[in-house]
């Protein structure tokens, strides 16, 4: 199974997406034609990680998929998954929230982020 993988060290370096186990799905277009068009990191007013995400489906028939985001920082591992439904040709926009604080994610976090 082919997984999309974006990986983040610290918001500032790319590196390997290994450990990430991908899930079986039906749809097997959902690897080729649904993808993470961009993201961003924020902080809720708490200070808690938010990962945005634009998610946009390149095909011309609906499709469902599984965003997982696995984020790391001081010795917490976390991971965030969402069903994706997403039309023909359209974007949809998620915000993650982790109990990591950005603080803990900017000093030495890790992040990987994947669509199955």
């Amino acid at each position: 199974m082919l997984v999309i993988p974006i990986v983040l060290g610290g918001c500032a370096g790319i590196q390997s997406a290994e450990g990430i186990r991908s899930a079986p799905t039906s749809d097997r277009q959902v690897q080729k034609l649904v993808r993470v068009e961009d993201f961003g990191i924020n902080a809720t007013s708490e200070g808690k990680l938010v990962v945005d995400t634009i998610i946009i489906n390149e095909g011309r028939a609906p499709r469902v998929g599984k965003l997982v985001i696995v984020v790391e920082a001081g010795g917490k591992k976390e991971q965030k998954t969402e069903v994706i439904e997403i039309g023909p040709n359209e974007k949809v926009k998620t915000n993650t929230v982790f109990e990591i604080s950005l603080e803990e994610f900017e000093y030495a976090g890790d992040l990987k982020m994947s669509i199955e």
